[in-house]
């Protein structure tokens, strides 16, 4: 079975971090940034409960894990210090379920975090936010953020009103564009996206209308930085952030460590159109990570793993 690549640098952080807990408690664990936090945890380490949509084994780099359906009775009694929460649907499921029934069940999954940061064996929650909580935008396919940010942005503040009572301490690290070999569904990510394309049919196809604009973080630098920062803060907010780069780049870039691939762009006039500019300004992110002496992987060493990972 294929090994995910993974920043050594970033697994040796979270592993320090994870140290002074001894019972860890994963929300949505069978997705991408549960399956990268799985691939961290050393083999000797921390009880871990993984909590998933259904019940089911699952092989993360070589490791069984079995992730349970949700039982607060369960979860009490397995009475988790830490707990890193990833449970959340994302935008394109609104398509799926209707807006009534994605809002519905998101409640659903904010309703269980809430009770499990006012639970007294948690000393730390980190969160996944999202940089749609803090910014309306409309995506290179379309879609509009609105529900999705708004149900994200009533989380963090409800989780900031516990970190200030005092309860528990509280990470909240927003995601705006990260990368990674662990991610579910390829095709609806430019970044994999390219890289699948460019495996599978030597081209890459740019598609939007428009100059698309974005920084890339992997998820494990991500979730590493996320947990140093946050371990000994009451509350700690951050955005990921990354190499700034328009999609012609990312294409351009990917081309390069993929045998150049050829390139088509859909629209010729694109660049002369309002850019999709979804990223947070990168600043936060170059001062934290500058501050735990931590180097994210740089753009190229992101293609390539994520290369690794499809190929």
């Amino acid at each position: 079975m294929r090994k995910i690549p993974i920043n050594p640098s970033a697994q040796k952080l979270f592993q320090k971090s994870l140290a002074p807990f001894s019972r860890v408690l994963i929300l949505g664990g069978s997705g991408w940034f549960g399956r990268t936090a799985l691939s961290m945890i050393r083999e000797v380490g921390p009880d871990v409960l993984v909590i998933g949509s259904y019940a089911r084994e699952i092989v993360v780099n070589g490791k069984v894990f079995s992730v349970r359906k949700w039982d607060s009775a369960r979860v009490e009694r397995f009475q988790p210090d830490l707990v890193l929460d990833f449970a959340f649907l994302t935008k394109d499921s609104i398509q799926i379920l209707g807006e009534q029934e994605f809002a519905r069940q998101n409640r659903r999954m904010s309703e269980r975090l809430l009770s499990l940061a006012e639970l007294g064996t948690v000393r730390n929650l980190l969160t996944v936010s999202s940089g749609a909580a803090i910014m309306r935008t409309v995506d290179s396919a379309g879609g509009g953020q609105g529900l999705y940010g708004d149900q994200k942005l009533a989380n963090e503040k409800a989780l900031r009103d516990i970190a200030l009572s005092g309860t528990t301490k509280v990470t909240i690290a927003r995601a705006w564009s990260v990368t990674g070999g662990h991610v579910q569904k390829p095709q609806n990510y430019a970044f994999s996206d390219f890289i699948l394309s460019a495996l599978e049919n030597r081209k890459i196809v740019i598609r939007a209308p428009h100059p698309v604009v974005r920084r890339y973080c992997s998820v494990e630098d991500f979730l590493a930085v996320a947990l140093a920062y946050g371990h000994d803060k009451q509350i700690a907010e951050f955005d990921s952030g990354g190499p700034l780069v328009e999609l012609g780049e990312l294409a351009g870039h990917i081309a390069e460590n993929l045998g150049s691939p050829e390139i088509e762009i859909l629209f010729s006039r694109r660049l002369g159109s309002n850019p999709d500019n979804y990223q947070s300004g990168g600043r936060g992110w170059e001062t934290i990570t500058s501050g735990l002496g931590f180097t994210p992987l740089t753009l190229s060493q992101q293609i390539v793993n994520v290369r690794d990972s499809l190929n």
